[in-house]
């Protein structure tokens, strides 16, 4: 094979990539003097301030393409994600371009529909059913690659990303302080660092009931949708799964619902939920996995996953960018002493904090988590963010 040109174009619109750079290549090509021929590639590759850049999720990526995603396709037939091709970088992961097959992203400021949403959730109820039936028989695997990476009492991570994710809360606390009827919101985020922090690890830890290898950054630009000549949802394709953990089913429902999810779906959540259990247990059933969930045992994982819709509310300027100011992450320059920086105008992570947009979504999320007595949990232990 000769490769006679290749042109290389953003993979994806300023602002949808927040962890990494993406390329799409079209790559001409002739074998044996042929005609041309012609693919289409995207390349994903680490930020190149190697201080924005984190190690350990481009490895937890890597490692779900080698691993999981390969036994998943052998004992469920599950072809959840785009194709992966070897590369001579280790830490450059190069797919197929799905776009050349007929498969789009949705915009994340417009949300899913229930047409949408209900596609999602069969194709989750899936690759949940087939992470519970890889663990069965490869308890090793979903072992190295369930690991929480992230939220985590472990130093090894918690060094690098406590501080971080506080400082995102900070940004959070200091937003709400700014927002007609929100502002004690914003008091009681300010002085809830310690008390945030060790509310979201337990979230994130396996417990001894159903637990899945979850996505675990379940939003709108991590989907891909393929549609049949009548409009309808033909397939769904996840991406990204820099984020994937073991834990409660409920985390990527949450955060689905809670991130991309439009007002109509998110009222209709409990009967949704329903039509995903009932798929998650015919998948189990059919890969001769005796794990079944309940209607009670997911109600109950939903209650006690909630904080996690906090959590959302730390990425909100990414989850929902001002269209008419993206904030592209790959442009940012950063040193290890603007990345603890208080100033909205010197500290990257709170850059996205300045753009509007968003704030429209705080309030509702707000009067869901008081109603769900989150701030109430806060507020008994008290630690300041930021002395």
């Amino acid at each position: 094979m000769s490769v006679v040109r290749c042109s290389p174009e953003p993979g994806v619109d300023a602002g949808c990539n927040f962890l990494s750079t993406i390329v799409r290549v079209r790559v001409d090509y002739t074998i044996n003097g042929g005609s041309t021929q012609t693919q289409s590639f995207l390349i994903k590759a680490p930020l190149s301030d190697k201080v924005l850049n984190e190690d350990i999720l481009v490895k937890n990526e890597l490692q779900m393409y080698n691993e999981v995603l390969p036994k998943m396709a052998e004992i469920s037939q599950l072809q959840i994600s785009p194709k992966r091709y070897s590369s001579p970088n280790p830490e450059c992961l190069v797919m197929e371009d799905l776009k050349a097959a007929g498969y789009v992203m949705c915009d994340s400021n417009k949300k899913l529909d229930c047409k949408h949403a209900k596609a999602t959730l069969l194709t989750l109820a899936k690759f949940h059913a087939a992470s519970v039936a890889v663990k069965r028989e490869c308890p090793e695997v979903i072992g190295r690659n369930g690991e929480e990476t992230v939220y985590t009492h472990n130093p090894k991570y918690a060094d690098r990303f406590k501080p971080r994710v506080l400082m995102r809360l900070y940004g959070v606390a200091k937003v709400l302080q700014t927002i007609d009827g929100c502002e004690q919101f914003g008091e009681t985020l300010l002085d809830a660092g310690e008390a945030f922090w060790d509310l979201i690890v337990e979230v994130f830890r396996p417990h001894n009931k159903l637990n899945v290898l979850n996505h675990g950054d379940l939003w709108t630009n991590n989907l891909l949708f393929k549609y049949d000549n009548a409009g309808c949802v033909a397939d769904v394709k996840l991406v990204d799964y820099q984020l994937r953990r073991y834990c409660s089913p409920a985390i990527d429902l949450l955060y689905l619902f809670w991130t991309s999810a439009d007002d109509g779906v998110r009222m209709r959540m409990y009967e949704l939920l329903e039509m995903y259990r009932h798929t998650l247990n015919n998948s189990l059933s059919e890969l001769s996995c005796p794990e079944r969930l309940s209607r009670h045992q997911l109600k109950e994982e939903i209650s006690k996953c909630s904080p996690i819709i906090l959590l959302l509310c730390l990425y909100l300027p990414v989850i929902f960018p001002d269209p008419d100011d993206p904030f592209d992450v790959s442009q940012v320059e950063a040193s290890e002493e603007t990345m603890t920086s208080p100033d909205f105008d010197v500290n990257p992570i709170l850059f996205p904090f300045k753009r509007t947009y968003y704030r429209k979504a705080l309030p509702e999320m707000c009067k869901e988590l008081e109603t769900m007595k989150i701030f109430q949990i806060l507020r008994k232990n008290r630690k300041p963010i930021i002395s």
